[in-house]
């Protein structure tokens, strides 16, 4: 029973000695700061808790503080006012939609919590982090899209569900609820938003759909925009692709294709089956049922005869008619015979190599002159 007695007493002493030690030493330290940088942050040598970052002015430092860090300017010997737990490189900053983003400077999203900032090189403020997401040319606030500058004016305001910047323009396609239309980079409307589908041809053009597209079964009609909202190609082709400056090859719904010109009509009537672009601009390959022509895009014919078969390589075509090969090549605007159809089997062209084929019983291989763009004809011996 002493025993016991001496253990209970000993345990209470102990006790009261951590406690009183924990009096003497004040309250805990507090918690490191977040350390999802850690692995990123470079640390300085001479100073305990201080970092730098890749492509960070060097006169600025990361500094650990109690809830996360703040970035310290030597220069001046003064601490940020804000704190942030999180900073990344954003090198997709260079953008043509947004004209104060500048090519030549490094730009970082800062973040604490959920909410998303941007910083400089030197560690300066430009836009607040009050924003869930940023982007080149878009920033997300309270489920929102708009867009804000360094000055943290809203330059277009979060009232949209989508936007994404044009590849090939300033412009950018906004989403309300489920339906598209055209803004410019400071918010005007260019193009209503009242299209089920939208989505940029080139800088003067645009595909559109009224109707929800559904992407599995394809039976969507798609027309084309100019960037006045005018209908330049009405909404009654399967398909749609942008061929040059204001030609498009279309599609029908029974799978004819033809070439229209935006607000003029049809250069190519859709009778074909298939209208394919070569090497040389304006210079199509066209197939109907079994045969192939070589046409320009207003559908002038520019070889002689029609082929069972047609394939392109470096500007040269290789044909064959009657299940026999031989080459096309382009000639004053036209594309004629460069030699004989007699061959049974050819290799593809090439510049370089030998070009071999079968004639019956005998072959052989084409060699290519570039300077006369002619082709010679070597035989082998006849075979046994």
């Amino acid at each position: 029973m002493n025993i016991l007695m001496m253990k209970v007493q000993f345990v209470t002493l102990l006790i009261l000695f951590n406690i009183f030690n924990c009096i003497a030493q004040g309250p805990p330290p507090p918690p490191p700061p977040p350390q999802t940088l850690s692995s990123d942050l470079l640390p300085i040598a001479t100073q305990k808790d201080a970092y730098t970052f890749t492509g960070l002015d060097e006169l600025v430092w990361i500094i650990a503080v109690e809830d996360g860090y703040k970035f310290y300017y030597l220069e001046t010997d003064k601490q940020s006012g804000f704190t942030f737990e999180t900073i990344k490189q954003q090198r997709e900053f260079i953008n043509r939609t947004l004209t104060w983003y500048d090519s030549n400077q490094k730009y970082y999203i800062i973040s604490k919590g959920k909410q998303k900032g941007l910083v400089d090189k030197k560690g300066s403020l430009l836009i607040d982090m009050n924003y869930s997401s940023l982007s080149a040319y878009t920033a997300k606030k309270n489920g929102k899209r708009g867009v804000v500058n360094f000055e943290n004016e809203e330059i277009i305001p979060f009232i949209y569900d989508g936007l994404q910047s044009c590849a090939r323009s300033s412009r950018l396609i906004a989403k309300i609820d489920t339906l598209y239309g055209i803004l410019d980079s400071v918010g005007n409307q260019l193009i209503p938003i009242e299209y089920a589908y939208l989505n940029e041809c080139n800088r003067s053009y645009y595909t559109f759909s009224t109707e929800s597209v559904n992407l599995i079964h394809k039976e969507n009609t798609f027309g084309v925009l100019d960037s006045n909202n005018r209908i330049v190609i009405p909404e009654s082709y399967r398909k749609i692709e942008h061929l040059t400056k204001d030609a498009f090859i279309i599609e029908t719904p029974s799978k004819k294709v033809g070439i229209y010109q935006a607000g003029e009509g049809y250069l190519i009537q859709p009778v074909y089956d298939l209208l394919e672009e070569t090497t040389f601009p304006f210079v199509l390959i066209a197939q109907q049922e079994n045969s192939f022509v070589v046409l320009n895009i207003y559908g002038e014919k520019l070889s002689e005869l029609a082929y069972d078969s047609m394939e392109e390589k470096l500007t040269i075509l290789k044909v064959s008619k009657n299940g026999k090969f031989g080459f096309l090549a382009p000639t004053n605007g036209k594309y004629e015979e460069a030699t004989e159809l007699i061959f049974d089997t050819l290799d593809d062209f090439s510049l370089t190599r030998k070009m071999h084929f079968t004639v019956g019983e005998q072959s052989g291989y084409l060699t290519f002159d570039s300077d006369s763009n002619t082709f010679n004809v070597h035989w082998k011996n006849q075979r046994k």
